[in-house]
């Protein structure tokens, strides 16, 4: 009986300490797993982010410090003239109006996107646009896209400032230009649609007759000629008013759209009068 019960108080320990080794085996294997899956996380994670290193910079476009874009001159850097547009630079090296200081060699080196709207070539270069009128802006952007498009121009990158952020992405700048650009593409769109279903009127003017605006009759698909007649037509868009030559019938029918000028009789197609 004492026999049993001193190997009965041997397996006890023997058995604790092969649980012990049991548990210890399994968090070293535990743990070894966790650092296998950390290390293949690290990995991927790692090769993603050098990936997408590699791209931004695959990718990326030059951007332009005020000061680097200044030394494009032609004078700090003989034979290289650069300039900007919105924000966009272009090498104009090729370009023999670019020389000097006069003229287009007023834009080398800087970004003066205003200075062609305005004309201005010479003072401090201001790239401010948004309180000029559509029209001038939409011609900003067309001289930008002159530069884009030129078979001696090449894009060299853009310019950090009022048009692009440090990482070459769009100002708040850029996308209220393109919204001016888009309501102004739509009122274009408008102004043309008017001038064909209610053309421009002939005109003239002479120091011994004075004004004549006058319409030539329509003709039709079914070769009806319809009445034109001469009215004033205001231009939404433009917030003016122009000569259009409508239809009798319509014009008539509404007075208030179609308006007829002074001193001139309401079917006549042809009006006269002194020019103010």
């Amino acid at each position: 009986m004492a026999k049993e019960e001193s190997s009965a108080a041997e397996a006890v320990p023997a058995a604790a300490a092969a649980a012990a080794a049991t548990a210890t085996q399994s968090a070293a294997a535990n743990a070894e797993s966790r650092r296998l899956w950390s290390a293949l996380i690290a990995y991927i994670v790692g090769g993603l982010a050098l990936a997408m290193v590699v791209a931004m910079f695959e990718t990326s476009e030059h951007m332009f410090s005020e000061e680097e874009l200044a030394k494009f001159d032609g004078v700090a850097t003989p034979g290289k003239r650069y300039l900007a547009v919105l924000g966009e630079v272009f090498d104009v090296s090729s370009g023999e109006y670019y020389t000097g200081s006069g003229g287009y060699g007023y834009f080398v080196g800087k970004d003066a996107s205003r200075s062609f709207a305005t004309g201005e070539f010479s003072g401090p270069a201001r790239d401010d646009i948004l309180d000029l009128n559509a029209g001038d802006v939409q011609g900003i952007v067309q001289w930008r896209d002159f530069y884009r498009s030129h078979k001696d121009y090449s894009f060299k990158g853009k310019l950090v400032g009022r048009f692009y952020d440090p990482m070459g992405q769009p100002t708040l700048e850029i996308e209220k230009i393109q919204a001016i650009i888009a309501d102004e593409e739509e009122a274009a769109a408008a102004r043309a649609a008017s001038k064909l279903q209610y053309p421009l009127c002939n005109s003239r003017w002479t120091q011994a007759e004075g004004y004549e605006v006058w319409c030539t009759n329509s003709l039709q698909t079914n070769f009806e000629a319809k009445r034109l007649v001469p009215r004033l037509i205001f231009d939404p868009t433009t917030h003016k008013e122009r000569c259009g030559c409508v239809e009798l019938d319509e014009a008539v029918q509404d007075t208030n759209k179609f308006k007829t000028y002074d001193k001139c009789n309401a079917k006549a197609q042809r009006c006269k009068f002194s020019k103010k």
